[in-house]
């Protein structure tokens, strides 16, 4: 998830690409037990910048559940990093499947790029932004031929992320005036039954949802 807030505390950079509403834990954490939901791994939002201070106090609220850690990249980038990233000696989580284009097909070089990074033994993806791959219709089942074709290649280094909110789409340009950028309504149990069609395997299925995540970031309990 990203935590946004509270304001008066932890204000957005001013350099930011929008403007959003707090998004506090406790809402968050009425959605997990919604859903069934445990375990949280916070992701810095880039309206925070480099400003870690909202993530670090919501890291301590949640005590032993809360984890960070990953690289959020687009497509080009990551075919661009993919030397680097298959240099390092630590796990680097690669978020959102790498921001594959549903229009491209699981053949464009940035997923490739993803796939052979996968190879190495020390990356990681999450299954994450399945509504980001197909932006123009926001079909989550789009996302699917991406999930197989991970699943496929290390199911044993693929975790899960609801996204918690949902930021709205925004050209990423510095924001101008006080507009708030409406976070997008969607179901996590929606994005939760995208995943379960695309992997079908409960032992697959059991390994993205509970044992990868908890080798990776050191959960207990």
């Amino acid at each position: 998830m990203h935590v946004f807030g509270p304001f008066a505390r932890f204000p957005l950079t001013a350099e930011r690409a929008y403007n959003v509403a707090e998004a506090l834990l406790e809402p968050y954490e009425a959605m997990k037990r919604q859903v069934g939901l445990e375990r949280t791994v916070l992701v810095q939002a880039s309206g925070y910048g480099n400003d870690n201070r909202a993530m670090l106090a919501a890291l301590e609220q949640l005590g032993p559940r809360g984890r960070h850690l990953q690289v959020f990249a687009s497509a080009a980038t990551l075919a661009a990093l993919e030397p680097v990233l298959a240099s390092c000696a630590i796990a680097i989580v690669i978020d959102h499947m790498g921001f594959p284009d549903a229009a491209g097909g699981t053949a464009q070089p940035g997923f490739q790029a993803v796939l052979r990074l996968l190879e190495g033994g020390h990356v990681w993806v999450k299954l994450a932004g399945a509504d980001r791959a197909s932006r123009a219709t926001g079909r989550l089942r789009d996302a699917i031929p991406f999930t197989r074709a991970l699943a496929h290649a290390a199911p044993e280094r693929l975790v899960w992320g609801s996204d918690w909110p949902h930021i709205g789409f925004h050209p990423r340009g510095q924001v101008r005036g006080d507009a708030v950028l409406p976070h997008r309504e969607l179901d996590a149990g929606e994005l939760l039954d995208v995943l379960i069609e695309a992997v079908a395997d409960s032992k697959t299925l059991q390994s993205i949802l509970v044992d990868n995540p908890a080798r990776l970031y050191g959960f207990t309990a």
